[in-house]
């Protein structure tokens, strides 16, 4: 999992950059990992099965302790295969660069820039920070081959995180205080 400051560099980072900003979701992400070793857990009551007792769980479960690593190590695997990196310094941070296009339907940017997409992850939810929504969008397509990947469009809030920008100030604000609203009521 990216970590908050992390996040909040890569937004800062974005909005200097004037960068788009999107959000995209993996549904039932842990789902998409299988375990390879043993585990079993009591049936809950209710569930028609053969024999009471104990049943076997073939997919990582939110509640394991080791699904969120299974489901790290499936996306890292994913996004390696894409020719991306995770950062040193935070793994949950993904990035891409690409001095020649990867696909003919990605346009390499007018200015003369590499193509570039950074993917910071938070468990499930993800953002796509590019210079190009092509390349964007063919990475979305790319993971959908693998995952249930759900494509939120421009990003506006992330974790609870309200995101108000100012393109042409290439300004970028964070706000919680629709968080902190919601937990104290």
């Amino acid at each position: 999992m990216a970590k908050l400051t992390s996040i909040q560099l890569i937004l800062a980072w974005a909005a200097l950059k004037d960068l788009e900003i999107f959000q995209f979701n993996c549904k039932t992400a842990f789902l998409h990992t299988k375990l390879h070793h043993d585990v079993y857990s009591h049936s809950f009551p209710g569930w028609p099965i053969s024999k009471p007792g104990r049943v076997k769980i073939v997919a990582a479960l939110y509640g394991l302790r080791q699904s969120g690593y299974k489901f790290y190590m499936l996306f890292f695997s994913l996004l390696s295969g894409l020719g991306m990196a995770h950062c040193d310094v935070d793994h949950g941070v993904f990035f891409g660069e690409w001095a020649e296009s990867p696909d003919p339907s990605v346009l390499m940017p007018s200015d003369g820039s590499p193509l570039t997409l950074v993917v910071p992850i938070h468990v499930d939810d993800e953002l796509g920070i590019t210079n190009s929504s092509q390349l964007y969008l063919r990475f979305i397509r790319s993971l959908g081959k693998n995952l249930h990947v759900v494509d939120l469009g421009i990003c506006s809030k992330f974790l609870s995180i309200l995101i108000i920008r100012d393109r042409t100030k290439r300004e970028l604000f964070l706000s919680s205080h629709l968080y902190v609203v919601e937990l104290l009521s």
